[in-house]
């Protein structure tokens, strides 16, 4: 079997929640990052869901090597912006 995928989840909202119910115990991703502006709330998210680490923007968790790709869960006036981050930084 191939080592899974590292995800990064950027953003803390619903739907990240809903994006780690739905991968947590998918054997071909593994969440290894979170990141979100607002790092109380960052902080929370990953205690809850016992992710290893945060970051205080995505541009953080993108440099990240394990992080292969992410979910983008921030509102959607931002999509584009975080879109075109990952995708420069190959992690789409």
């Amino acid at each position: 079997m191939n080592a899974p995928l590292g995800i990064g989840l950027i953003g803390s909202g619903f739907i990240s929640w809903v994006h780690y119910m739905a991968m947590k115990d998918n054997p071909k991703a593994k969440i290894v990052a979170h990141a979100d502006v607002d790092t109380t709330r960052g902080e929370a998210f990953i205690k809850e869901f016992g992710i290893p680490k945060t970051y205080p923007s995505h541009t953080a968790l993108l440099a990240d090597p394990e992080v292969d790709v992410v979910v983008i869960g921030v509102p959607n006036h931002l999509h584009h912006s975080v879109s075109m981050d990952a995708l420069n930084a190959g992690k789409h």
